[in-house]
């Protein structure tokens, strides 16, 4: 139910007809800004759930899959340059680990300060360092 109604709240916030760099800030930032506001639940959802077994660390692996869907469209960002096959689940992968070390700490108030880095990590392998690093600088302007 909680990885839903994350789910919810991005699709909610990621206008399809956007370009794709848009719908990937939009949708970081609304986890963040979530995960800030609902730290409870962020916490069940990512960091407890380690505790809860195999089955739910599967079924949170599963959820940190699912939204690999909306990195797959960076592909075309990449001009060419050869990307690994499961590069949005490693670009995932490290975002939620980021963010589990902050809800781990207690610090889910300071996700959104986090959310120019996040952006970084998460928009590095498609649009390369330099270009990464300018809308990691745009983001935190905007905070």
């Amino acid at each position: 139910m909680l990885v839903e109604q994350v789910f919810s709240e991005v699709a909610a916030n990621c206008n399809g007809n956007e370009p794709w760099l848009q719908r990937v800030k939009n949708g970081l930032s609304t986890i963040v800004k979530l995960f800030a506001l609902e730290p409870e639940l962020a916490r069940t959802a990512v960091v407890e759930v380690a505790a809860a077994g195999i089955d739910a660390r599967q079924r949170h692996w599963n959820a940190v899959a699912r939204f690999t869907e909306y990195l797959e469209g960076g592909r075309e960002m990449a001009n060419g340059r050869e990307l690994p096959e499961n590069v949005s689940l490693m670009s995932a992968g490290a975002v939620s680990g980021l963010i589990f070390d902050e809800l781990l700490a207690g610090r889910a108030a300071q996700l959104p300060a986090m959310l120019p880095d996040l952006l970084f990590a998460m928009l590095v392998p498609y649009i390369g360092p330099r270009a990464a690093a300018e809308e990691m600088r745009r983001a935190a302007e905007t905070r």
